[in-house]
């Protein structure tokens, strides 16, 4: 029997764990902190299978008190026997990706603080390889309990949308500001303060139906659009004391002001924690409204030069190409008549660089047209140093964030995102990411991944080129 070290991430208000494994799989479940006796919960578990195919088990123990009953298999034959709840393929789901679940119940006799170990099983090479899963701790209250963890060994499950949007020493907070730009758009920041974070965090929002949802800014988490609302993760929490997130809320006709659900997670002294995000006064929170304002304006004035800058370019570009056309056509009686001046202009702005504007206007086939970039190939890391809706020049990053390095543009869901580098290592991207935050005022550059110049989460271009991820 093979057994290979574990790579585990213990973080969230549930215990989420995620397992990379050797051969490429991942497995990520939500089993629940605590437990009411009588109350069942839904489990869900998903395991990406990585290189792996034919037969395979996924293990779980539940101590006495706890009993499972299956909801979706994925073709697994099911049993709970002996506190032992078992998945068992004979041929992996040909899906790359798949997920299964049951119902956890914990039983009256139920009581205290219990463990739900694991494992996961597969045949490689002739062997079994066996993975352990991370045990979870589940603490067993009763209804009407106020504090069943009143060892302290348990974090506080407050149920979404609840007032205690503190930690235990009233400390540490989220709030939502809301704040209305037009009658049918809005952005969300989210404020957390007084943070003392090491680790994982996250905040998961969710938005009622009709709105759509767009990232603002991250601060170096990595955001992700769900189909009800937007989740945001940190492998490595912001050190400061206080850090915001943002995003912007797109209603598809005109509704009153979007009600918002939202938590957010952490580790504190090893354990998952988890308060519900709270209202702020969005009144005080103003200055939103005349930054984003501002930003557009320097953005679109920024963009109207650069367009003047790009067209006198391209007017001078063309005129070269034509006299390099009818230059080998001309006669010798053509060459005795008095030649045309030539006629050149003279720019006072710096000029457009060429290598992140737009160049799909330029004619084709000319002698300075080379900052056209080769194909992408493979698995490569950038850092994405800011996103918006417009596209803007050099002048612009060095006149705001005193950034003179070179940079790309590319357009993705719908933003204009601008990436500097090409690392075909993950911890060559992270030192960059590292270097930029301290040298420029950014506010929160991060690594962005490409398969073949595709963008891709960072976790698959990790599992794909099988590179070791580095805080």
């Amino acid at each position: 029997m093979i057994k290979y070290p574990l790579l585990i991430l213990n973080f969230l208000g549930v215990f989420v764990f995620q397992l990379f494994f050797d051969d490429g799989v991942i497995i990520e479940d939500n089993t629940p902190t605590t437990l009411q006796v009588g109350e069942t919960k839904l489990v869900e578990i998903s395991i990406n299978k990585g290189d792996i195919a034919g037969f395979a088990k996924l293990e779980l123990i539940l101590p006495g008190g706890l009993s499972a009953a299956p909801v979706a298999t994925e073709g697994a034959s099911f049993t709970f026997s002996g506190q032992k709840a078992k998945y068992i393929w004979m041929t992996l789901p040909d899906k790359q990706e798949f997920t299964v679940s049951y119902n956890i119940t914990a039983e009256p006799s139920a009581n205290g603080n219990l463990v739900v170990k694991g494992a996961f099983s597969y045949i490689k090479e002739n062997q079994r390889v066996d993975y352990d899963l991370q045990s979870k701790l589940i603490a067993i209250g009763v209804a009407g309990d106020e504090d069943p963890e009143e060892n302290g060994d348990v974090a506080s499950d407050n149920p979404p949308g609840s007032n205690q949007g503190t930690t235990e020493d009233g400390s540490m907070q989220c709030k939502r500001y809301v704040t209305e730009i037009s009658s049918t758009e809005y952005l969300v920041k989210l404020e957390v303060t007084n943070a003392d974070l090491e680790g994982f965090a996250k905040i998961m929002e969710k938005v009622p139906p009709g709105f759509a949802v767009e990232e603002d800014d991250s601060d170096g988490a990595i955001a992700t659009i769900e189909s009800a609302g937007i989740k945001y993760v940190w492998f490595d929490a912001p050190s400061t004391s206080s850090f915001t997130v943002s995003y912007r809320l797109q209603a598809m006709s005109s509704m009153s002001s979007p009600e918002i659900d939202g938590t957010f997670s952490f580790v504190a002294n090893n354990s998952p924690m988890e308060i519900p995000v709270i209202d702020g006064d969005s009144s005080a929170d103003n200055s939103d409204i005349a930054e984003v304002v501002e930003e557009t304006i320097d953005t679109t004035e920024d963009l109207v030069a650069e367009t003047i800058e790009e067209t006198e370019e391209l007017v001078e570009e063309t005129i070269e190409d034509v006299a390099e056309e009818v230059a080998p056509k001309v006669t010798p009686k053509e060459s005795t008549k008095e030649p045309v001046k030539e006629v050149v202009k003279q720019v006072d702005e710096e000029p457009v660089d060429n290598s992140v504007a737009d160049n799909s206007t330029k004619i084709k086939d000319t002698p300075k047209a080379t900052t056209v970039p080769d194909p992408e190939t493979g698995i490569s890391y950038k850092v994405q140093i800011v996103a918006g809706h417009n596209t803007v020049g050099k002048s612009y990053f060095q006149k705001r964030h005193n950034f003179t390095e070179k940079f790309n543009i590319e357009h993705h869901e719908g933003w204009v995102k601008y990436t500097t580098g090409s690392h075909a290592e993950y911890k060559g991207a992270r030192d960059s990411r590292e270097r930029i935050n301290g040298t420029y005022n950014f506010n929160g550059p991060f690594v962005s991944a490409y398969n073949n110049g595709e963008r891709i989460t960072v976790q698959e271009a990790l599992m794909i080129s099988k590179q070791q991820w580095y805080q």
